[in-house]
């Protein structure tokens, strides 16, 4: 079975791919046709950022859950030469996870992707 991160790889390489498979002469098919294709084959250009995003979120889901073997006698957390209390961290680190999870990318046009896991 392909990761999800395999999935969005493939689903990138098939966007990339569209414009090679339409007819050479573009009359032959409706420009509104034509326009649809484009706005799709356009988010190929987002699935690196939104594979990004998802092996950060990775990242920060796997911090959560080793969190508690790094606390001190004194309930705390150090995280480079900073020191901050067990719940703190996990609250900071749930916060980033689902930040990520349903992070926005913008685009230069103007259009904006939605990330959902």
């Amino acid at each position: 079975m392909k990761t999800l991160e395999q999935r969005m790889i493939d689903a990138k390489s098939c966007l990339n791919h569209v414009d090679s498979l339409l007819p050479s002469h573009t009359s032959m098919i409706p420009a509104s046709t034509k326009q649809h294709f484009e706005e799709i084959t356009a988010y190929a250009s987002s699935v690196d950022r939104w594979l990004q995003l998802l092996r950060a979120r990775n990242v920060v889901g796997s911090w959560i859950q080793t969190l508690e073997s790094h606390v001190d006698m004194h309930g705390n957390i150090h995280v480079n030469s900073q020191t901050m209390s067990y719940h703190e961290a996990r609250i900071t680190g749930f916060q980033s996870w689902v930040n990520l999870g349903t992070g926005r990318h913008n685009h230069r046009d103007g259009r904006q992707d939605r990330l959902h896991t």
